[in-house]
């Protein structure tokens, strides 16, 4: 689940042994946060198990933002977001 992925960037961040790891310049992180692909699938595109899960996901890139900012303190971090795919009505992928 996406919990998941954002409790593991946590525990990076928390764990000391890596922490010259997570502090060396110019570091890429690849986060995959797949509940909207999911949810796409299973309930189709314009349903509201699909806006709650859009929406959800929002509160996790702030969250996973927050915890970036609160932890680099330079303001120097640049998020790239991107989904892999359209959908059609009946929740296959789009050209």
């Amino acid at each position: 689940s996406d919990d998941y992925v954002i409790d593991g960037v946590q525990e990076i961040f928390n764990t000391t042994a890596d922490k010259h790891k997570v502090m060396s310049y110019k570091n890429i992180f690849y986060i995959h946060l797949s509940a909207v692909d999911l949810v796409g699938h299973a309930a189709r595109r314009g349903s509201d198990d699909l806006e709650k899960t859009v929406y959800r996901m929002g509160d996790k890139i702030s969250q996973l933002m927050e915890l970036f900012e609160n932890y680099y303190q330079d303001k120097r971090t640049a998020y790239i977001i991107v989904s892999d795919h359209g959908m059609t009505e009946w929740g296959t992928h789009a050209d």
